[in-house]
C-alpha cells in the first residue's frame, strides 16, 4: 500500500502505478499489464502504451485504477492531480496543476506551519517521539553525513526492516529534518534543541542509556568506558561537575568542526547516588 509520504516523491502518475504493481529493476511482475487493463476496462496494448508515456489514461480510467489499488483518499487525490498534470495540453495548464500539487502536499503534510515552528527548534509535539527513539536520531545523523545514502544502504547500515525504515523516514520528513532528492535521503538545515526544562529530556537519556546497555558486549580498543563509584566532598563534586561541563563543551567544538563519517555515542553521568 502506498502512503502519502511515499506518493509525494512521484513526479508522474505512472511512477505510482509502477510502485503499486511491484515494479523492480525495470521489470514488472508477470501479468501486471493484464491486471491494469482489467481494472481500467481497456486493452492491455493501451496500458503498455500508457506506461511507455505514449498515451495517457483518462480521468475515469485513473479513478478506476486508484479504486482498484484501494488507495486512501489523499493518495488517490494526489494521483489524480498528477494525472491531470500529465494530460495538460500546454505548459500554462501543466504549471497550474503543478501549483495545485505543491499546495496539496503542503496542506496534507502541514508543511507551512511546521516550517515556521521549526525556525526556533523542533516542535514540542515531536520532541518525545524523536528523542524517545534512538533510531530516529541515528537515521537523522546518517542523512546529515552527506554520503548520498539510498534506502537500501540505510537498511544495510541500520539493520532496520524496510517497513520500519520507511515509517521513521516519513516521520523525520514530516518534521522537516530530512528530505528525499533523486532517491537520496539528505538532512535539512533545520536544527534540534532540547531545553533542560523539556519533559522529553528524560526520554533522551532513557533511550541512549538503553542503547549503551545493549552495546556493553561490543568491546574493542576504540571504545572508552568507565563506570564506578567515587567518594567526593561537596567542594570536589562541584569541581568534577565543572570539568565535565568543560569536556562536553570541548567535544561539541570538535564535533562542530569535524567532517563526520563515523557515528559515536557519548554518555556521561555524574550524580549523587546515596544521600549519606
Amino acid at each position: 500500500m502506498i502512503t502519502l509520504s511515499k506518493a509525494i516523491h512521484c513526479q508522474d502518475y505512472r511512477e505510482m502505478i509502477e510502485i503499486a504493481v511491484g515494479f523492480v529493476k525495470e521489470r514488472r511482475p508477470r501479468g501486471s499489464i493484464q491486471l491494469l487493463a482489467k481494472a481500467t476496462g481497456c486493452h492491455s496494448t493501451y496500458i503498455a502504451q500508457v506506461l511507455r508515456k505514449e498515451r495517457d489514461l483518462s480521468l475515469e480510467q485513473g479513478l478506476a485504477l486508484a479504486n482498484a489499488f484501494g488507495w486512501s483518499p489523499d493518495v488517490k487525490e494526489y494521483f489524480l492531480l498528477l494525472l491531470q498534470m500529465g494530460r495538460a495540453g500546454n505548459q500554462e495548464l501543466k504549471k497550474y496543476f503543478k501549483n495545485k500539487i505543491t499546495l496539496f502536499t503542503e496542506e496534507s503534510l502541514d508543511l507551512s506551519p511546521r516550517d515556521r515552528a521549526l525556525k526556533g527548534g523542533l516542535e514540542s509535539q515531536y520532541e518525545a517521539e524523536y528523542f524517545g527513539d534512538h533510531r530516529y536520531q541515528l537515521l537523522h545523523a546518517l542523512c546529515l553525513l552527506g554520503k548520498d545514502l539510498k534506502t537500501s544502504e540505510l537498511i544495510k547500515l541500520t539493520s532496520l526492516s524496510e517497513v520500519d525504515l520507511d515509517y521513521i523516514l516519513s516521520r523525520l520528513e514530516l518534521m522537516n529534518l530530512v528530505k528525499l532528492e533523486k532517491k537520496i535521503w539528505k538532512g535539512t538545515e533545520n536544527f534540534l534543541h532540547l531545553s533542560k526544562a523539556s519533559p522529553a529530556i528524560h526520554k533522551l537519556h532513557e533511550t541512549w542509556l538503553s542503547r549503551v546497555i545493549s552495546d556493553l558486549n561490543k568491546i574493542h580498543d576504540q571504545n572508552t568506558r568507565y563506570s564506578g563509584l567515587v567518594l567526593l566532598s561537596e567542594e570536589d563534586i562541584v569541581l568534577v561537575r565543572e570539568e565535565i561541563v568543560k569536556l562536553i563543551n570541548r567535544v561539541r567544538e570538535i564535533a562542530t568542526k569535524s567532517k563526520g563519517g563515523k557515528i559515536s555515542i557519548l554518555s556521561i553521568h555524574h550524580y549523587q547516588a546515596y544521600n549519606l
